[in-house]
């Protein structure tokens, strides 16, 4: 289909829209269209490609900050902004984002922006779980899919947590699985099972690392020499698994 496409009537417009309009070197172009020709070239200019340009802009206050966002993601251009983009960006308004943090979301994560808040609905969260959490702490939008689900699974599956206690602490969101969530974990789970502490609480991971090693490491290594093997990992890996 596309070779039946005048060249000088329809493909040069549009690549001179991506050159003037969106910013994109040569090299960009090129490659953008060998990696998915039709979805680069197909969409109508003025039908598509240029209203979703405009809306962008008017969005987020700049042609230099819609251009960004293209740039992050080309799927933007040839989407439906519209429906897809702006309905997520009117719920996080309403609900605290600033524009400088829609801004922000938008030129650096705009395709995990769009699909961010199903995300997290698959995982049992209430739409309104998810407002709350993005106005305690907005960045949790931008947390990969992936650890999203890693770290929810974690926290429903070995520590009990319900969407609605994590949403109060949405920082936790952010936190790494590797450095923070998982070593603590294998610390505070002996002190539970020799009684030491009743439960794993939200403030036990969001301790500064200073005073959860005096205070749960260096504090009980005396009396129970194996915290420190289970806070390096050493031998500890097989015992905790995660969806």
């Amino acid at each position: 289909e596309m070779l039946n496409y005048r060249a000088d009537a329809i493909l040069a417009p549009k690549l001179d829209f991506f050159r003037r309009d969106l910013g994109l070197t040569d090299d960009h172009i090129r490659k953008t269209i060998l990696a998915n020709p039709y979805r680069s070239l197909c969409y109508s200019l003025e039908r598509r490609l240029r209203p979703n340009y405009l809306l962008l802009r008017e969005l987020l206050g700049t042609d230099q900050n819609a251009r960004s966002a293209v740039k992050q993601s080309f799927e933007l251009i040839h989407g439906n902004v519209r429906s897809d983009l702006l309905p997520k960006v009117k719920i996080l308004r309403d609900h605290g984002a600033t524009d400088a943090v829609i801004v922000k979301l938008v030129t650096t994560h705009p395709r995990s922006l769009i699909h961010r808040i199903d995300n997290y609905l698959s995982l049992g969260w209430t739409e309104e779980l998810v407002k709350l959490a993005f106005v305690r702490h907005p960045y949790c939008m931008s947390v990969s899919d992936d650890k999203v689900r890693r770290i929810s699974h974690f926290f429903a599956d070995k520590l009990g947590w319900s969407p609605e206690y994590v949403s109060a602490s949405p920082m936790l969101i952010s936190l790494s699985y590797e450095k923070r969530l998982l070593p603590r974990y294998r610390v505070l789970d002996i002190l539970v099972s020799r009684g030491f502490i009743r439960r794993i609480r939200i403030s036990h991971l969001i301790l500064g690392e200073k005073k959860f090693m005096e205070k749960y490491v260096t504090g009980y290594q005396q009396t129970i020499p194996e915290v420190l093997e289970a806070y390096r990992g050493a031998g500890t890996d097989s015992a905790v698994t995660v969806k």
